[in-house]
């Protein structure tokens, strides 16, 4: 197995876990942080994107589906980046502390696009 399969693996393993649990805890709080239990659709949400994390996890691991996957999934984050993470560095940005979701969340958009642009091109595909 090479490495960029190895990494790809733990990537895909970690947003599994992550998938999961938000779905059987229904809890947005390993997704969506700035969300509270008592907002609207909290339930929804919990699940509709542990659901996404699942199943791109799932497609990261399958060669036919992995660049479609890891885009699903690098928009996902890109989502959360924008409209979760950015506000409060904007409201904020001279608070160190405010930087710190917003970092966590790049780096795993970056794994993500990473994931995406090495994985191989069919001709006419993306």
């Amino acid at each position: 197995m090479r490495i960029t399969g190895l990494g790809r693996l733990l990537f895909a393993a970690g947003f599994a876990a992550t998938g999961v649990l938000t779905i059987v805890t229904r809890d947005v709080a390993f997704l969506w942080r700035p969300l509270a239990q008592g907002d609207a659709w909290h339930d929804t949400l919990a699940i509709l994107s542990g659901a996404l994390v699942l199943a791109a996890a799932i497609g990261l691991l399958i060669p036919r589906t992995e660049q479609m996957a890891s885009l699903a999934l690098a928009g996902f984050l890109l989502l959360r980046e924008l409209v979760l993470q950015l506000p409060g560095v904007v409201v904020h940005p001279l608070v160190e502390a405010s930087w710190y979701s917003v970092s966590e969340n790049l780096i795993l958009l970056a794994g993500a696009w990473a994931i995406f642009s090495l994985s191989p091109r069919e001709d006419g595909a993306l």
